[in-house]
């Protein structure tokens, strides 16, 4: 039978050690995201919607803005999130 230890932690003979740049390049893809959902939460991205997928949001009630530029389509649903679509020519459009 094993004797109960001290709560020593044995000495690790090979310790892991990053050099500075690759601590530098693990923390990369962290940043990028961290910024990426910053950007994302501001409302700068917009997420891009097929027309058809536009059409159901706006029949559903979800759409609570809309700005029309020519055949681009952008604007902000119910929950908050911004969207952009293409229009092919739909003269019924407006």
């Amino acid at each position: 039978m094993q004797e109960p230890s001290e709560g020593v932690t044995p000495v690790d003979s090979n310790p892991l050690r990053l050099s500075k740049i690759k601590k530098t390049a693990a923390g990369i893809p962290a940043a990028i995201s961290s910024l990426n959902h910053g950007i994302r939460k501001m409302g700068v991205a917009k997420t891009k919607v097929a027309f058809s997928e536009f059409l159901s949001e706006v029949d559903l009630g979800n759409v609570t803005k809309v700005e029309i530029q020519g055949n681009n389509i952008t604007g902000v649903l119910s929950n908050g999130s911004t969207f952009s679509t293409y229009s092919p020519n739909y003269p019924n459009l407006v």
